[in-house]
Order: C-alpha cells, then sequence, then structure tokens
C-alpha cells in the first residue's frame, strides 16, 4: 500500500511541476512583450523555465521545449548583464518559446 501513494506523490510532483513550467513559459513571453531586453532581465525568467522544463522527467531530451530554451539560455550566457537583445533577437525569442510552449503541451496532451 505505501508504493500506491509513492504515485499518487510522483504524480502529484509532476502536475505541480508542470503547472510551473507553463507559469514560467508565460511569464517569460510576457516580459518579452512587455519590452524587457536586458540580459541581467531577462535571464532570471529563462533560467527558471529551463530549470522547470528539466524537471518534467516525461519530456525527451530532444523536445523543442528543452532545446529552444537552452539555445536562448546559452546565447544570453554569452553576452554581458547589461547587454541589450535587439529587436530581432527579442522577435525571435518570443516566436520560439510561443512555438516551444505549444510543444510542450501537445505532449502533455499526447501523454493523457
Amino acid at each position: 500500500h505505501g508504493s500506491s501513494q509513492t504515485g499518487l506523490n510522483d504524480a502529484k510532483g509532476l502536475q505541480l511541476t508542470i503547472a510551473q513550467t507553463v507559469q514560467y513559459f508565460i511569464t517569460t513571453v510576457d516580459g518579452l512583450q512587455l519590452s524587457l531586453k536586458a540580459v541581467d532581465e531577462i535571464h532570471p525568467h529563462l533560467k527558471d523555465l529551463m530549470e522547470s522544463v528539466n524537471k518534467v522527467t516525461t519530456l525527451p531530451p530532444d523536445h523543442v521545449a528543452k532545446t529552444k530554451v537552452q539555445h536562448w539560455l546559452v546565447k544570453l550566457n554569452q553576452m554581458k548583464a547589461s547587454d541589450e537583445l535587439s529587436d530581432d533577437d527579442i522577435r525571435q525569442m518570443t516566436f520560439d518559446l510561443e512555438n516551444a510552449y505549444s510543444e510542450f503541451v501537445k505532449f502533455l496532451q499526447s501523454a493523457n
């Protein structure tokens, strides 16, 4: 009877992680749309999103939700905190994250 409780806790933990991941996607994209441009403004949101996406253990390592977030995190890590992303970069990051979010939701729907 103890193992079914562990399974329930794991399921609840995964649901919480998924909810947090959705929230981080939305917060990050909202920030970009509200004119966040500096690396030190965007990086904390993207880092939280990456950590959260990585906690969704059922998501394959090569899933676009992981690869796109990682791509932008690597790019920001190569810049100075005071650097600002160009309008083109902001537009591309917004597009990539919205696409990654959409694919993440599709993955969740297909997993059930």
